[in-house]
């Protein structure tokens, strides 16, 4: 069969290879090789935050646009994961960096059309992600991009909870406060890690995994029937923010690395 990549759904095993390649660079950095692949020990973060979650949201931004051609932005995120797990870091770089940038170009088009806080949030996080990794690239050190990845999941995060919730009558009052918690991790973002930037970016953290407990549409979805998916989705995330923040308050200064 011929391959097409205006076929959406031939993009998934790559999103599954990153999944694996990074779950296996965890349990080899926790001792345990279950799939003995060294590469994917030392790329872990590069495979998981790149391969897996990097190629999966640029799926499913690239899938709403009407030219099928976007499609090449998560190919291209999905094809560096070969290379990091060959141990061609530098080409999986280059890969990388142009599927990040795609990510970047898409948000920004999608912002241009749609003006809203939760197209702008994911702009911001496409940009973290994209940033994040020319400064691991040219630096050579993965610490130095990893605040700007975790930027980049939580701003996804958070606007996609956005788009979802966008039509939920929310008072203003509670608009503003998001937006501060929300300025709070962007100067967290910005601050050392080894001064008191991790310690800034969990309290923002935190307090955005306490709003979006209060006002997620989710919330609303439960106490309906087959609402189970979106419940567990709701619990995913505010998961994950407590993680993030937990994460920043247990480093106590020390720069915090999901590799």
């Amino acid at each position: 069969m011929k391959f097409q990549l205006s076929q959406p759904y031939l993009l998934l095993p790559l999103v599954l290879l990153g999944l694996l390649g990074g779950i296996s660079g965890g349990w080899i950095r926790l001792g345990s090789p279950m799939i003995p692949v060294a590469s994917a020990g030392l790329n872990h973060g590069l495979l998981m935050v790149g391969g897996f979650l990097g190629t999966l949201i640029s799926l499913e931004r690239a899938m709403v646009l009407k030219k099928k051609i976007w499609l090449a932005i998560p190919f291209l995120t999905g094809l560096s994961l070969f290379f990091f797990l060959a141990g061609m870091i530098q080409i999986g770089f280059y890969f990388l960096l142009a599927g990040s940038l795609g990510l970047g170009i898409i948000m920004h088009l999608q912002s241009v059309k749609k003006p809203y806080l939760h197209t702008y949030l994911l702009y911001a996080g496409a940009m973290f992600w994209f940033i994040g990794n020319f400064i691991t690239w040219r630096s050579g050190l993965v610490a130095a991009g990893t605040t700007l990845w975790m930027g980049f999941l939580l701003f996804t995060i958070v606007g996609e909870r956005l788009e979802l919730s966008q039509y939920l009558p929310v008072v203003p009052w509670a608009k503003n406060a998001l937006s501060l918690h929300l300025v709070l991790v962007f100067i967290g973002l910005l601050v050392p890690f080894h001064t008191w930037g991790n310690e800034l970016l969990g309290i923002g953290i935190l307090l955005i995994a306490a709003w979006l407990w209060v006002f997620d549409i989710a919330k609303v979805l439960v106490k309906k029937k087959r609402s189970v998916s979106i419940f567990g989705y709701w619990i995913e995330d505010w998961i994950s923010l407590a993680w993030y923040a937990g994460d920043h308050f247990s480093c106590f200064g020390k720069p915090s690395s999901i590799l």
